[in-house]
């Protein structure tokens, strides 16, 4: 064998040595010009799974798999049989019917007349490769698949080359043109951010024990205006702690920003108006009843003193005139327990014990329920504690209690049931009564200040107002389904309730 500049390369008697080391590490087989094998190494037998005895006379159709066009076969014969190599990759199927790819050069033998004579093929094993290949396209297959399903712009930096790639996303997401893919943070950080972006990202890449990063800054767009943009990533670091690489994904985060802004502005707006109506309040409390508590006080010591003498137009004036401003003194009192439960906002939530609260308010009631031979009946086995605010939580069942047996049917004996179930996280408390009930059409809401629906006893409408507004206060709710003469089914829900051991 020889070389065109160097003459020989191997002396002859070293060519069988390059012979032997190639034997035992391709597949080699030679074919009469009619494409039948009439030699075929142990490699060829190993891999394919054949003997040689059952390869010498066939043709390579043995081996075919299927998964190929005919069109690779056609070109190739084309070519080998005018004297041409050819070279590619062919998937072979082995004798137990499991497939490998091998990397094939065809050389055609030829005699001295220039005939072909026969045909030498050596084959490389590429079946891993192939396979690699395989889970390469599926893995970028499968990025591309979550970038299109994301919003996220992923982006990857070799930091020993210094190269930057952002996905094609990015000029969609950020409004930017293709050319920019590749530019890097200080150019398009926004001034008053670079600063601080570029000393957390350093700081997070000189030291050795960090692994994350993330920040958020706002980013330059095509039209000149900016995105707010939360960013993280991961650093690949050597062993020696050097940082060598970072991949991350960057969100645009413009309109969560202008929800928290406006968040926060209602928030101010509410603690403003909680200002507000913390000094209606004092002004109730102090400027408004006083002089109603001047006026009562003035008809009783007319009363008092006159009691003897005093006309009886004059003492049914001033009984009215009593009677009115008890009344309006009432009314203000409700109104200045309204503003000021508007007004607080910390309030000590605790586990509270249904059934113990339940045997507090009986207490409380017992004049009430013996008179009116009220029976309250409990079923709180699946849930017997609620996490709330303990003061809310008795009014709101007090004043549900009180309710059902002040508009009782006569005909009745005034029953009021209450079951704790869970849903989810939640806890409902359900309080079923069968009164009177109410009318609810019209979208009436009975949780309205002054909504009365019995004008038959004596009430200011305050009572489920106050109910609703300690329900929220508690972070829940409340419902009601109402039927005239056919009771109510209030349902009362508590979020983000914790399961408790029993």
């Amino acid at each position: 064998m020889v070389g065109a500049e160097n003459g020989k390369i191997w002396e002859d008697d070293q060519i069988d040595q390059v012979v032997s080391t190639l034997d035992q590490s391709a597949l080699i087989s030679i074919t009469n010009r009619d494409g039948n094998i009439i030699y075929a190494n142990q490699v060829f037998c190993d891999i394919s799974g054949y003997a040689q005895e059952e390869l010498i006379g066939q043709n390579h159709r043995i081996l075919k798999s299927g998964l190929q066009p005919d069109g690779l076969f056609v070109g190739m014969w084309a070519a080998i049989s005018k004297g041409r190599v050819w070279r590619g990759e062919i998937c072979n199927k082995a004798k137990d019917g499991s497939h490998y790819w091998v990397y094939a050069t065809i050389n055609p033998v030829t005699d001295k007349q220039g005939r072909i004579e026969k045909y030498v093929a050596v084959r490389f094993d590429i079946t891993d490769a192939k396979k690699n290949e395989k889970l390469l396209k599926e893995s970028n297959l499968r990025y591309q698949l979550v970038a299109k399903a994301t919003n996220d712009v992923i982006w990857d930096w070799d930091l020993e080359t210094n190269q930057m790639f952002r996905g094609a996303n990015y000029a969609i997401e950020f409004n930017r043109s293709d050319e920019h893919l590749n530019t890097f943070w200080d150019k398009l950080i926004y001034t008053d951010d670079l600063d601080r972006v570029d000393k957390e990202l350093r700081d997070a890449l000189n030291n050795p024990k960090v692994l994350y990063w993330e920040s958020d800054y706002r980013l330059k767009k095509l039209d000149g205006g900016y995105a707010y943009v939360h960013d993280r990533a991961y650093i690949v670091r050597k062993k020696d702690g050097k940082a060598i690489r970072m991949t991350g994904a960057m969100r645009d985060v413009t309109l969560s920003k202008m929800k928290e802004w406006v968040r926060e502005k209602m928030a101010s707006d509410i603690l403003e108006k909680n200002k507000h109506l913390e000094q209606f309040a004092y002004i109730v409390s102090h400027n408004l009843r006083a002089p109603l508590a001047n006026i009562m006080g003035l008809v009783g010591l007319i009363n008092q003193t006159s009691s003897e003498h005093i006309d009886p137009e004059l003492e049914k004036l001033l009984t009215g005139l009593r009677v009115s401003a008890e009344k309006t003194d009432g009314i203000i009192k409700d109104l200045n327990t309204v503003l000021s439960m508007e007004s607080e906002s910390n309030h000590a939530r605790e586990p509270v014990n249904l059934s113990e609260l339940i045997e507090d308010i009986k207490i409380d009631l017992k004049v009430m329920m013996e008179e009116s031979e009220a029976v309250i009946v409990c079923n709180f086995d699946d849930e017997p504690e609620i996490t709330g605010i303990r003061g809310y939580l008795y009014s709101v069942i007090h004043n549900l209690v009180t309710n059902a047996i002040k508009y009782r049917r006569e005909d009745l004996v005034p029953q009021i049931q209450f079951q704790s179930k869970r849903v989810q996280g939640d806890i409902h408390l359900l309080c079923k009564d069968n009164g009177l009930g109410m009318d609810l059409g019209e979208d009436k809401d009975p949780f309205q200040l002054y909504t009365r629906f019995h004008t038959h006893k004596d009430g200011k409408g305050v009572g489920l107002f106050m109910v609703k507004k300690q329900m929220e206060q508690m972070n829940g709710t409340i419902t009601v389904e109402s039927e005239l003469n056919k009771g109510s089914l209030f349902t009362m829900e508590f979020r983000n309730q914790e399961k408790r051991s029993k």
